[in-house]
Formats: C-alpha cells, sequence, structure tokens
C-alpha cells in the first residue's frame, strides 16, 4: 500500500506535465517559427513540415513516459510477489510426519496452554477436553475467551505444542498439515473470497468434481443458493475483489459452502455466521447437521439458541474451560451459560 501511495504522485503528475510540454512545444514552434517566416529564413512550407514531424514524435514520446510508468509499477508489483513467495509458515509438517492417516474425527485436548508472540498473557490455560468422534459441540462464551485460538488449533493455523492434542490418538504434530486439512472444513471468522466465478470460489481446494462437490447443492446447504439464482449469470458470476458486490452474509455463506465441498470428517465453524440473523444460522446449522451425519461438528458461535441441542457446550472464559454440558446441564447449573443465554433471549425478545 505504501509503494502504491508512493507511484500515486509521480503517476498522476506524468499526464499532465507531457501536455503541459507538448502545448509549450507547439507555442514556442510557432512564435520562433513564424519569426523567422517574417525574417526570411525559412519558407511557410518547411515551418508546416516541421511542425507535421513534431507531431508524429509526439505519441512515441508519450508512449516512452507511459512504458516508464508502467515498469515502475510492475517493480512495486513484483517486489511484493517476492516478499509474498520469500515468506515462510511458522507451522510446517515434521519430516517424518504422516501421510498414511484416515481420520475418524475423535479429538483430545490435554493440558493445552497458549499464547501469542510477544505477548506475556495467555490466551488459553489448562484446557482438557475430549470430543468423541461425531459428536456436536459448541464453543461459547464471552469476547476474548479463547474460543478461535481453540478453534484454530485444529487446521493447524497456529503452532501446536507436542503431545498437547490429538486426532484419533495420534498427536496432531505427527499428521502431515495437507493431510490433516484434506480432512478438515474449517471457516475462520475473516472470509476471504477470489475475483473469480461464483463455482470457482466454490470448488476452490477441490481435487476432485463430482459427487458430493455439486456447487447447487452446496449452496443450498449454506442458504445461499436462492440468492445466486437472482443474479444475472448465476453460478458463472464473477465476483469482484474479495467478493466486493456481495453482502457480508453472503460472503459467509459461500465460505461455508466451500468448506464443505471436501466432504470434510470435521466441521469447524469459527463465528462464521455473524452477518446473518439468528434464523438463518439455525437453519445452515441444521442443514449441515442433515448433510454430514455423524461428523465431528465444532461450532463457536456467540448465539446460543442455535446450539442448545447439540450434544455438548463448553463454555470459556479467561482461556480456561469453565462450564461444559448439555444445554439442560448448564441451565441447571445457573452459572456464566445460564447469564449468557438469559442475556441474550431477553436482547432477542426485545429487539
Amino acid at each position: 500500500m505504501k509503494k502504491n501511495l508512493k507511484l500515486a504522485i509521480p503517476q498522476s503528475l506524468l499526464g499532465p506535465v507531457f501536455e503541459y510540454i507538448t502545448y509549450m512545444g507547439v507555442i514556442l514552434l510557432l512564435f520562433m517559427g513564424g519569426k523567422m517566416v517574417l525574417e526570411g529564413a525559412i519558407t511557410l512550407g518547411t515551418l508546416v513540415a516541421f511542425q507535421r514531424y513534431i507531431s508524429m514524435m509526439v505519441w512515441p514520446m508519450t508512449a516512452i513516459g507511459w512504458c516508464l510508468s508502467l515498469l515502475q509499477r510492475g517493480n512495486a508489483s513484483m517486489k511484493r510477489i517476492d516478499e509474498v513467495m520469500d515468506e515462510r509458515s511458522e507451522v510446517v509438517s515434521k519430516a517424518d510426519a504422516t501421510r498414511q492417516f484416515v481420520l475418524q474425527g475423535e479429538i483430545e485436548f490435554r493440558d493445552v496452554n497458549f499464547r501469542y508472540d510477544n505477548q506475556t498473557e495467555w490466551v488459553l490455560k489448562g484446557i482438557t477436553l475430549k470430543i468423541p468422534a461425531g459428536q456436536r459441540v459448541a464453543i461459547v462464551g464471552p469476547i476474548g475467551s479463547g474460543k478461535s485460538t481453540l478453534a484454530s488449533m485444529l487446521s493447524r493455523i497456529i503452532p501446536v505444542s507436542n503431545r498437547s492434542l490429538f486426532i484419533d490418538g495420534v498427536d496432531i504434530n505427527a499428521i502431515d498439515i495437507k493431510i490433516l486439512r484434506k480432512h478438515i472444513g474449517y471457516v475462520p471468522q475473516d472470509t476471504f473470497l477470489f475475483s473469480e466465478r461464483i463455482t470457482d470460489n466454490l470448488l476452490f481446494g477441490v481435487e476432485t468434481a463430482g459427487g458430493g462437490n455439486d456447487v447447487e447443492e452446496l449452496a443450498r446447504m449454506a442458504g445461499i443458493e436462492s440468492e445466486i439464482q437472482e443474479l444475472p449469470y448465476r453460478y458463472e458470476s464473477y465476483l469482484g475483489e474479495r467478493g466486493i458486490n456481495l453482502s457480508g452474509g453472503q460472503k459467509q455463506r459461500i465460505t461455508i459452502a466451500r468448506a464443505l465441498a471436501i466432504n470434510p470428517n470435521i466441521i469447524i465453524l469459527d463465528d462464521c455466521l455473524s452477518a446473518v440473523d439468528a434464523r438463518v444460522e439455525e437453519i445452515i446449522i441444521k442443514n449441515i447437521l442433515h448433510k454430514f451425519p455423524g461428523r465431528t461438528m465444532l461450532v463457536v458461535t456467540h448465539r446460543l439458541p442455535a446450539v442448545r441441542n447439540f450434544d455438548m457446550i463448553v463454555v470459556m472464559q479467561d482461556g480456561m474451560i469453565v462450564e461444559k454440558g448439555t444445554h439442560g446441564q448448564l441451565i441447571k447449573i445457573n452459572g456464566l451459560y445460564t447469564s449468557l443465554y438469559t442475556k441474550e433471549a431477553l436482547e432477542e425478545k426485545l429487539g
């Protein structure tokens, strides 16, 4: 961005400067040439011919300036590309990581502690949690309680300590990252769409088409199918940069459909339905559960009614698990979950 801003000033001046030079040249030519014609130094025909030759040179000179501008922009873009290409991920697979792994969906956190670089405060503190394969689990709690950090560990977006997180009894660090991510459909809070067709965005990362990869079925599950049908070219419609021509809710739902296209064994929705209303969120979750029965599903959300029928609800606060159980069990405890649920129910009633 800074490099683009540096280029913006000389680039914006380039056109006016060239026009100024061109018109000043014409004025000087007419003044000096007219004077020489009056003095008899040259003929009028010579002046006209010279003026024509000068006019013929204007475009090549302008083109040279334009090419120099393109060269500068290309150089700045190439530097940005080099920076991206040279960047190395903090999370990489071990040399001896297994690639022969069939994921079932059991998840176990064993005394997980985590803090981000350059921070002294722990984001996760002593997290111990076992999720059997096929269970539907909701992670709830106040903002900043560590819910998203916990969810992002499963797809190894952030580093995980050895022997602290296990998938089907295998240390997650012992599994090749590419193999792991082929089995996990992870939808983060921040959506990202490419300036390509809707179909390309839905099937991005899918190695083979067909079967469960039907774009219309994916869109239906994510509750976006009817809105896509209203677009001029439907699934062939091109999106603007980062999906700028879509609403926040539409972008979120396309991102969810994309995550489901790989037919994942573990589905993680990290508060990725904040831009749709509670009713739509509940419908989408029901659609996913119906289409993917028996899959392990983790949902990070602030809308508790949407997950009240889940097998387990984990309540986090200040990086720790403070409560866990079913909706009925947690209501009986009359703790933080009850407070959050009552508050949301009241807000929904008043709103």
